[in-house]
């Protein structure tokens, strides 16, 4: 009988250190690990969770996202997070199909709310690739800032989009991390493990 005992406590404590490493995003299925090692500018990076959250339009659920940043990175805020050059990266899941027009004009207000009048040229690389583009259900999305280079955006695994302004993609953070972000619901779930 002990020994079914320590058999069950040890396949508990195995499922709640498991549990541990994942977090699911507030309101949705996606579930994220707390920590990555991911590919930034050709480097392997080891990368922690500052938050994970939904984002919504009216009643709608859009996508999950999860936010990643460097460990060895000393951010405290998300004013900080967002300013950074550092690696660090958004990572998105489609809650629903989205004309890819829908998402760049969305990024584009994102922008604008931080930046008006700003990133004429980075903004039209953004349409032109995501005017092509159904983001469909269950789809991801990767952000990743690289350190004194700029914006990867990768939709899925093979189409990517490279931005060599760090500027704009600080003002990418700052759609979500910003004075002016998108919602501040999703500012603090983005920003709840900081």
């Amino acid at each position: 009988m002990q020994r079914i005992l320590w058999s069950l406590a040890l396949v508990a404590t195995a499922t709640a250190s498991a549990e541990e490493k994942m977090v699911t995003a507030p309101g949705t299925k996606v579930e994220y690990p707390v920590t990555i090692t991911e590919s930034v500018g050709d480097k392997p990076v080891a990368m922690r969770l500052t938050g994970a959250g939904l984002r919504t339009k009216a009643i709608f659920s859009v996508y999950a996202v999860a936010s990643y940043v460097a460990d060895a990175a000393t951010v405290k805020s998300p004013a900080e997070l967002a300013a950074a050059d550092v690696p660090k990266r958004l990572h998105l899941v489609m809650e629903r199909e989205v004309a890819g027009k829908d998402m760049s004009e969305n990024i584009r207000a994102g922008i604008a709310g931080n930046h008006p009048g700003e990133f004429a040229e980075e903004l039209k690389a953004l349409d032109d690739y995501c005017k092509k583009l159904t983001l469909k259900k269950g789809q991801h999305i990767r952000l990743t800032h690289t350190p004194g280079v700029g914006l990867t955006a990768l939709i899925g695994q093979d189409q990517a989009l490279e931005i060599p302004n760090v500027k704009f993609a600080v003002a990418i953070w700052e759609i979500y991390f910003g004075k002016k972000p998108l919602n501040d619901k999703l500012k603090k779930q983005l920003a709840s493990r900081m």
